[in-house]
């Protein structure tokens, strides 16, 4: 009988925090700060709800607004009362087409996501490995697209899914079987599904 050891409840919150925190940024108040709006594709700065008109605009339209947390009781201990939320409210577009559309970037160029936060300190080691790990993410100014996903042989497009990962398996490096994706979480994870493992490939 071979004994499986799983992996410690606590470097599994650790490879899962990165994606709670949605890339907010926190000040000295420990509020954050800045942000990136994923469903916008460019970056933000952390508010109250009810001073971010783009957030008050999608509880209009009946969507979620990005969250980037609540504020902090001003007593250590003191909860508040159904707080309002702090959202990532959108920085307008510094570069506008005449016609009032935004520049799209080409596919191939890279923006880097720490060139868009300017806060430099941070409180916990969650958040400084956030900072590492953000300095191989792009920006990308076109909308993010979930609904053509790469699949029965279609190519995908440079730089269109620059987090994934291609699994092969097999012995000989010329003749691999590539049978499974992941998503690169850091420079020395890939995270796959179970199935992906969990079987004799």
């Amino acid at each position: 009988m071979v004994a499986v050891r799983s992996p410690p409840r606590a470097l599994l919150a650790l490879l899962l925090l990165p994606f709670a925190l949605s890339g907010a940024r926190r000040g000295k108040s420990g509020q954050p700060t800045s942000c990136f709006h994923v469903e916008q594709m460019r970056p933000g700065r952390c508010e109250l709800l009810s001073r971010c008109p783009f957030g008050i605009q999608e509880l209009r339209q009946g969507a979620r607004p990005q969250l980037c947390g609540f504020p902090r009781s001003e007593q250590p201990g003191v909860a508040r009362t159904a707080p309002t939320p702090i959202v990532c409210c959108p920085s307008e577009s510094k570069a506008r087409q005449e016609d009032g559309g935004d520049k799209v970037m080409p596919p191939e160029t890279c923006e880097n996501f720490l060139a868009t936060s300017r806060s430099t300190r941070y409180e916990t080691v969650s958040e400084r490995k956030c900072t590492e790990y953000a300095r191989a993410a792009c920006l990308m100014s076109a909308p993010l697209v979930t609904a053509s996903a790469p699949s029965d042989g279609e190519p995908a497009g440079r730089m269109e899914f620059p987090h994934m990962a291609l699994l092969g398996y097999g012995e000989d490096p010329d003749a691999l079987a590539w049978q499974c994706g992941g998503s690169l979480i850091s420079p020395d994870w890939v995270l796959t599904a179970a199935h992906c493992l969990g079987n004799a490939r």
